[in-house]
């Protein structure tokens, strides 16, 4: 390093030798192989095993979909709050900190 600035080597980001070498070998073999697509067909598969499934499922949804971010909800509105809740036939009305049954 000169001057504490990074010169020479590889950018930041760019894959190494042997990430090439490993990527050239898999394509010469299989050159039709897409792990992506395997793991979408063995979790579309139904004699496959349902934990595995799931498992490749989870392996594939970050390539189709953005991970959710949690979300917080505030208010300075200090109106009571209602919630109505049904639960197997039986209904619950709760109103501030009392709760009634239906």
């Amino acid at each position: 390093m000169a001057l504490g600035k990074k010169s020479g080597g590889r950018r930041a980001g760019s894959p190494n030798r042997r990430t090439i070498e490993l990527k050239e070998l898999l394509k010469s073999k299989y050159p039709d192989w897409d792990p992506i697509l395997q793991l979408a067909a063995v979790a579309q598969n139904t004699e496959v095993k349902l934990d595995l499934r799931i498992q490749c499922a989870k392996e594939v949804a970050p390539y189709l979909y953005p991970k959710r971010k949690s979300t917080e909800i505030s208010s300075t509105v200090q109106e009571p709050v209602f919630f109505d809740l049904t639960f197997g036939g039986a209904a619950f009305t709760k109103t501030e900190n009392r709760t009634h049954r239906a």
